[in-house]
């Protein structure tokens, strides 16, 4: 019998809805760094420009309003994600720090239809 994993905590804007994630509907993930919470990301949350997309910021597990009962090693984090992100249809996942490299890790945008992502990275 598999446990069964805790919805993560999330914020979201205004045209968020599970009930929305369609096939024409794209679901912008927004992963937070560590020692941090979905909270940093209300200025992409509140952004008129941003406002056509479905957008939703997770809390990572340990972090913000999530559980702090779940694994905390880098491949249940990620198996804990995918299934959070599992619900919509078609996602980009944006991450920063940790959460771009929980994004980043391999099968991790196959598992859950993602349509694509970008990494970018300054110096």
């Amino acid at each position: 019998m598999t446990d069964m994993i805790p919805p993560l905590h999330k914020v979201q804007n205004a045209l968020y809805s599970t009930s929305l994630s369609s096939d024409s509907l794209i679901t912008v993930v927004l992963l937070h760094g560590n020692s941090s919470s979905a909270e940093v990301w209300q200025h992409q949350l509140q952004s008129d420009s941003l406002s056509r997309f479905s957008l939703v910021a997770l809390d990572l597990p340990g972090h913000g309003g999530s559980h702090r009962d779940t694994g905390y090693s880098v491949p249940e984090v990620v198996e804990t994600l995918k299934e959070n992100i599992g619900v919509y249809k078609k996602v980009v996942v944006v991450g920063h720090s940790l959460g771009g490299h929980l994004a980043d890790r391999p099968g991790f945008s196959k598992s859950h239809g993602s349509i694509g992502r970008f990494r970018r990275t300054f110096r």
